[in-house]
């Protein structure tokens, strides 16, 4: 009798476990969202040339036309050739002329440092040689022409002409205006001189010195200007 009674007990589990089972029964459904994000990226690629954007060319020519990009890109790869060319001597202009194409992803501010050697700057180099239509239209100087930051270089102290880029510059878009135009030097330069730079080291035993030419690149976005921009590049550095 016990047998039977727990036999029956064991049928009456299974049937409820099954009664259990069959109600378990939803409607279900899912989704799922895919977003693509896209990193950003700054880079940039400093060009000297000796072509000016309107109106002036390497011989000195002058005529209505404009240079674009390509024609600045293509002289700039010739620049090093043109430079071993050219002999500095009172009254010699040689061309100097850099500008910045943004390469990356994202738009950046813009700054360009021109570095020229302390002891021959003011003294024998005339170096206001600027490009004024730069300051007009694009770029704002930051310092005192008279009496410029310096720092040390390899040893060598450089006088420190900063350029700022105003706006942000688009990605693969070229700055218009080079912020440098010329290195010359003084008309009454004497041996005399060469003979002081070259016993300061200013220049070197074949009369060479370096003038050194720096770009820098900063995201624009999260900064409200450039000022804020460079700010925070140089708390970095």
């Amino acid at each position: 009798m016990k047998k039977k009674v727990l036999a029956l007990s064991l049928v009456l589990a299974l049937v409820a476990v099954a009664i259990a089972s069959a109600t378990l029964a939803y409607f279900t459904d899912s989704d799922e969202a895919e977003n693509v994000f896209t990193m950003g990226n700054v880079d940039i690629t400093l060009y000297e040339s000796t072509l000016h954007r309107e109106g002036w060319y390497s011989d000195g020519a002058t005529n209505g036309q404009v240079q674009g990009d390509d024609a600045i890109i293509a002289d700039a790869a010739d620049y090093q050739d043109y430079l071993a060319e050219q002999e500095l001597l009172p009254g010699v202009v040689v061309n100097k002329m850099p500008y910045v194409k943004n390469t990356g992803k994202s738009d950046a501010y813009i700054r360009i440092r021109v570095m020229i050697p302390s002891a021959l700057d003011l003294d024998c180099l005339n170096s206001s040689h600027y490009c004024s239509s730069a300051l007009e239209e694009e770029f704002t100087f930051v310092g005192d022409w008279a009496t410029p930051v310096t720092t040390t270089v390899d040893n060598v102290e450089y006088d420190v002409y900063t350029f700022v880029r105003n706006a942000p510059l688009a990605a693969d878009e070229m700055t218009y205006w080079n912020v440098w135009n010329t290195i010359a030097m003084d008309t009454d330069a004497t041996m005399e001189d060469y003979q002081k730079y070259l016993d300061a080291g200013a220049i070197t035993a074949d009369g060479q010195f370096n003038v050194l030419v720096q770009a820098d690149a900063i995201q624009a976005a999260t900064f409200a200007n450039a000022t804020e921009a460079f700010a925070a590049f140089d708390a970095q550095a």
